[in-house]
């Protein structure tokens, strides 16, 4: 926003400050309750408005040789200036007909910027097509999306 200061000079304000600022200048130093008012609430629903941003990685492991299958699923959060909680938790699909069904489950694993949940290795029938599936949890449970693997077969 540009707005007159002085005669023949023009100022530009952006960002958070623009409203304080643009306050200031209009209202100048004899700025009433309510103008203050507007300010702080101004500068309030900037600072409610933080991005909450995270990492994730997921990874399904399959060994055609002994028939063993894992799923690990990490996340760490990104977000600057602010300690976030995290949740993930894995699980390994099975192909049954149209459907996928459930078989292994790892545990939901919720901590502090950064978790980690792995299902361990765990048996695959030979010629069954086997997927990863994935739950992240992030800013106690305010965003949240799940990730699934390719189908790979065991």
């Amino acid at each position: 926003m540009t707005m007159p200061m002085l005669p023949g000079r023009r100022v530009v304000v952006t960002g958070v400050g623009a409203v304080l600022a643009a306050g200031m200048l209009v209202a100048g130093p004899s700025a009433n309750a309510e103008s203050a008012d507007a300010a702080d609430a101004a500068q309030n629903g900037a600072v409610a408005n933080t991005r909450y941003t995270a990492k994730w990685n997921i990874r399904l492991t399959v060994n055609r040789r002994t028939h063993r299958i894992r799923a690990r699923g990490e996340i760490t959060d990104t977000t600057r200036n602010k300690r976030v909680r995290v949740a993930v938790q894995s699980r390994v699909q099975r192909k049954d007909g149209r459907r996928w069904v459930t078989v292994y489950t790892g545990p939901r694993v919720e901590r502090w910027e950064h978790a980690v949940s792995d299902t361990g290795l765990r048996g695959c029938a030979r010629g069954k097509t086997y997927r990863g599936v994935y739950n992240f949890n992030y800013n106690r449970g305010m965003k949240r999306f799940t990730k699934v693997t390719r189908a790979v077969t065991c």
